[in-house]
């Protein structure tokens, strides 16, 4: 399935039993509902049931605060509700502003989803 509004491209599949979210674009805040449309994706697949989900951000060109209050708002909820999200391919500007931001240290971050993948395959 795919999700598209204001520049900001949401692209949904599976890898076995795990949801992987690929973004495209841009994670900017912009006015009306896209402020919330990838965190509101993550959850609607937790509450399906699924328990763990990749967000892989290698398509992202630029994220601002409004881009990371999403990722952070649907990992704290998604770990309330016990499943688990983990960031695959930040670029080199995301992983500054992770680190700027020391959300680095919240986050589970991969260089790859392959890496991501495997990392949930040696915890079930």
């Amino acid at each position: 399935m795919m999700t598209e509004r204001n520049g900001m491209e949401i692209r949904e599949r599976r890898a076995g039993t795990v949801v992987v979210v690929d973004v495209v674009g841009r994670m900017v805040l912009t006015e009306g509902e896209s402020d919330s449309l990838l965190r509101d994706r993550i959850l609607a697949f937790v509450d399906e049931g699924s328990l763990h989900v990749v967000v892989n951000l290698s398509q992202v060109g630029q994220v601002d605060t409004s881009g990371l209050k999403q990722l952070l708002s649907a990992h704290l909820t998604a770990s309330r509700r016990g499943a688990r999200l983990l960031l695959a391919n930040p670029t080199r500007r995301i992983r500054d502003v992770l680190a700027i931001t020391r959300l680095n240290t919240l986050f589970e971050v991969f260089e790859t989803e392959a890496e991501a993948l495997e990392s949930l395959a040696a915890r079930t």
